[in-house]
């Protein structure tokens, strides 16, 4: 009997910048959703998730991603401008952190519910918050 030929698996290629194969290298978060946003510019790409640390990606670059560790866990939203970027997080507290000193700049709203998505006006004065 003749074999029958078999279809030749497809290769997997990644560019170096591209989000996806950064995220699924040892640098993701923990188990479970991961929550991100890219700058308007493009240059930054922020990751938040179930365990309490930030990163921050600087597109099409190989270094190690900019941690910054929070209080808050189980990140649930993330919205960015080029100069700063909000989360939300399941103890319903809305947090800004500046893209440039990456630290927290200030806690912008605390709700008794989780926080499920944000977003910011293009003009960056904006921002509007849902909450269950």
């Amino acid at each position: 009997m003749a074999s029958k030929p078999r279809a030749r698996p497809a290769r997997k290629s990644f560019a170096r910048y591209d989000p996806i194969a950064v995220l699924t290298n040892s640098f993701s978060d923990a188990p479970g959703p991961t929550y991100l946003a890219y700058t308007p510019n493009g240059n930054k790409l922020i990751t938040v998730g179930l365990n309490n640390v930030i990163r921050i990606f600087t597109t099409g670059s190989d270094a190690e991603p900019v941690n910054i560790d929070v209080v808050q866990d189980s990140h649930t939203a993330v919205a960015a401008t080029n100069d700063f970027f909000l989360t939300g997080s399941e103890d319903g507290s809305v947090c800004k952190y500046s893209l440039f000193t990456h630290s927290l700049e200030e806690v912008l709203v605390r709700s008794t519910l989780p926080i499920r998505d944000i977003s910011i006006s293009p003009d960056g004065f904006w921002a509007a918050v849902a909450s269950e």
